[in-house]
């Protein structure tokens, strides 16, 4: 690398000494490639190379070189390609400074993606944007013309060109990205990362020790979406105050309201009190069918939980979906992702008269059971009537890391763009919501009993057997909610896009 850069060095000096070096660098507009292509000035020459995205970013100005271990530093797990070393993107040639010849403008056009091939530097791709503001396009005129045009301005002011290394994942640009790959991806960004709920659990140990200082005989049990593995980035924690664990050995354990009521408003108060170092702000009860109290971790945590008393209900709903997204990974994939499209076209969910996000995981559940069709398998059975002695334990004897007596193997084999597109047909075309109910306890969907047909939805809590979707009350709601749906489904056959989803 050191003789080639000397070599034109030598070159530069012989044939171009009258004239200072920066004064030959012809500068142009260049477009953005985003998240796929970049630009570098390389010694004398423009040349455009992608490669696998990473996550470091170099910086580089006109006069740098990009070397082997640089190119390393970007993505340690590169891959070859087959392209020769000095080989250039198609439409474009090396160029000399200075040079006149019009057909070296060919790499200012812009390109389409498809339009790009990968090429290869000492044997190592490197994938980065190189982000080029230019205040106005120079004239495509004679390069001498065109640098006494810039000669008087500030070159870095002209071109501010980074190399920045881009993850794919920032925009979704799914023309480049197959389906399947693009919902892997939006799980990778919205899905509650690990380390959040590790800090979750930091703090939920120091409450357990502050309700365990007014009552020994308590414990503090977490569900909903953290336990259950399909929680979404800046989810809050559900929470669950077992007052005493000697009641609630059995499914048959049943909630009384207003006692429960009555125990948040004495944790309330003694939350308050000076006797406990309490992390728990803002504490203010709501009178729901099951009392919450909603509170915010203090520093460093600062998320947002609801605490419920004696409901063991949640704990062991959360404990029967954790075991079937920990039994097969597209299960919770798709979930987040459902989870995230129906937060954003139903905002407030259940609270503002849809269904919640309990309620549409309970909906894909029941169609990976039984929406598949006559000729392809279920992703699940019912665990329920699989592994009966499993969900009938007391509470101290559930086994909450959600490990199934078996390792389980689902007979099908579909990839997740053909589940995600099955998932909308099915509910658009396939189930009749005002007529059955949907029963992940039993696999199955069912004609409802005339007591339940006001509902306009009935998906039944696999464990209470209530309708976890009684919060759907108005007509104009459910027909949005259909429509929604209809148009998910229409959007994905028609673009195979995520992205298409949210708008």
């Amino acid at each position: 690398m050191y003789f080639e850069f000397l070599y034109y060095w030598l070159f530069y000096k012989l044939h171009l000494s009258e004239v200072d070096f920066m004064q030959h660098t012809v500068l142009c507009s260049s477009p953005l490639f985003r998240g796929t292509y970049y630009r570098v000035l390389f010694g004398d020459f423009f040349e455009e190379r992608s490669s696998p995205a990473g996550t470091s970013t170099l910086e580089t100005t006109h006069t740098s070189t990009l070397t082997e271990q640089d190119a390393n530093s970007v993505n340690s797990n590169a891959k070859e390609d087959s392209c020769d070393n000095d080989a250039v993107v198609p439409g474009s040639r090396k160029r000399s400074h200075g040079s006149n010849d019009v057909y070296d403008w060919d790499f200012s056009k812009k390109k389409k993606p498809s339009d790009v091939e990968n090429h290869e530097t000492n044997g190592t791709l490197v994938k980065c944007e190189v982000k080029t503001e230019l205040v106005d396009d120079i004239p495509l005129e004679s390069s001498k013309e065109c640098n006494r045009n810039v000669n008087d301005l500030n070159f870095h002011e002209l071109a501010d060109t980074s190399v920045e290394v881009i993850d794919l994942t920032s925009e979704l640009h799914e023309k480049l990205l197959p389906l399947d790959e693009q919902i892997e991806q939006f799980f990778l960004r919205n899905a509650e990362p690990e380390w959040v709920t590790q800090n979750k659990l930091t703090a939920v140990k120091k409450l357990a020790n502050c309700v365990k200082d007014m009552n020994g005989m308590a414990k503090v049990y977490i569900y909903g979406s953290t336990l259950s593995k399909v929680a979404i980035k800046d989810s809050d924690i559900d929470l669950c105050i077992i007052d005493d664990t000697r009641l609630f050995s059995s499914l048959k354990a049943k909630f009384n309201r207003r006692a429960s009521k009555g125990k948040l408003y004495r944790y309330r108060r003694y939350f308050w009190s000076s006797d406990c170092v309490c992390p728990l702000n803002a504490l203010e009860l709501i009178d729901a069918t099951v009392p919450i109290l909603t509170a915010e971790f203090k520093e460093p945590y600062y998320f947002k939980a609801d605490i419920s008393i004696d409901s063991h209900v949640g704990i062991r709903s959360s404990l029967l979906i954790r075991h079937y997204a920990m039994a097969d990974e597209r299960f919770a994939k798709l979930g987040v992702l459902i989870k995230c499209w129906a937060k954003k076209k139903f905002p407030g969910g259940a609270k503002t008269g849809y269904i919640g996000g309990f309620a549409w995981t309970l909906l894909l559940l029941n169609y990976m059971q039984c929406g598949m069709g006559e000729n392809c398998p279920p992703v699940f059975p019912s665990f329920q009537e699989r592994y009966p002695s499993l969900y009938e334990k007391s509470l101290d004897e559930l086994d909450l890391e959600g490990k199934l007596p078996e390792n389980f193997v689902s007979p099908n084999k579909q990839s997740l763009s053909s589940l995600l597109c099955g998932f909308f047909y099915f509910c658009a075309n396939t189930v009749d919501f005002r007529r059955t109910m949907l029963s992940v306890r039993k696999a199955s969907i069912l004609l409802r009993q005339p007591e339940h047909a006001h509902y306009f939805m009935y998906i039944e809590n696999p464990i209470s057997l209530k309708n976890v979707a009684r919060s759907l009350q108005q007509e104009r709601k459910y027909k949005q909610i259909e429509a929604e749906i209809k148009n998910a489904h229409h959007k994905l056959v028609t673009t195979s896009s995520v992205n298409s989803l949210f708008e």
